[in-house]
């Protein structure tokens, strides 16, 4: 975990700077070690035979995963207010996951806001002139992982009788997917809490913006 000199630069809910380091590397791990928990519990990873008869699971995995997503772009924006097109969870991808600004717009696009709010992914999508289609697999396989290939297919909209031509095709690991999340944290010297430790752009500030709206954590000192 990063370490910090400590010093004080007018938070709201921290000593000093040391201290909420130590904070958000404990707050990053917790998260973490759920993702891993439960996306191993979703795709049959660890033997269960509880687990053979509900799983696999897919969707909740993917869920939770945009969901630590967005909560690492609160923390590293400093809002947690709605924001348009998954704004922050956007430039979390692409500033510090470093995934290419296309392929985040996809993911979103495809996975997390129609996961969200309709529980099911968008089945084509419409970006940049192409009808983009999608595919994900449980297993690690960094070849396949986040590619976006030509791949001129016919789909059938579920429960309609609408096909649709996709003019490319779209790959997501699941496995690889919670591990970029893992790895945006931790890596050096560019991960989330190296950035928090130079307190790279205000980044801690607006860490202890976000925190207190996330995680109904009390304000403990004076503003």
């Amino acid at each position: 975990m990063p370490t910090a000199v400590a010093t004080t630069i007018g938070f709201s809910n921290f000593s000093d700077s040391k201290e909420l380091i130590t904070y958000a590397g404990d707050l990053c791990e917790r998260k973490l070690h759920h993702l891993k928990n439960d996306v191993e519990d979703c795709l049959l990873t660890t033997n269960s035979a509880t687990k053979m008869a509900n799983a696999p699971a897919p969707y909740p995995a993917m869920l939770f995963s945009f969901s630590v997503i967005d909560m690492l772009g609160s923390l590293y924006t400093g809002s947690t207010e709605d924001q348009p097109n998954c704004e922050r969870s956007y430039h979390y991808m692409t500033k510090v996951m470093n995934i290419e600004p296309k392929k985040a717009s996809i993911l979103l696009q495809i996975f997390q806001h129609k996961l969200l709010h309709f529980a099911d992914p968008s089945t084509v999508i419409e970006f940049g002139g192409s009808r983009i289609s999608w595919n994900y697999f449980h297993e690690s396989n960094r070849s396949r992982h986040l590619q976006l290939r030509p791949n001129k297919i016919t789909i059938q909209i579920p429960l309609t009788p609408t096909t649709l031509q996709a003019d490319e095709e779209f790959s997501l690991s699941i496995t690889d997917f919670a591990l970029d999340i893992r790895n945006s944290v931790y890596k050096s010297p560019s991960g989330y809490l190296e950035i928090l430790k130079n307190n790279i752009g205000g980044s801690q500030r607006k860490f202890d913006r976000a925190v207190s709206d996330l995680l109904c954590y009390r304000t403990q000192y004076p503003r």
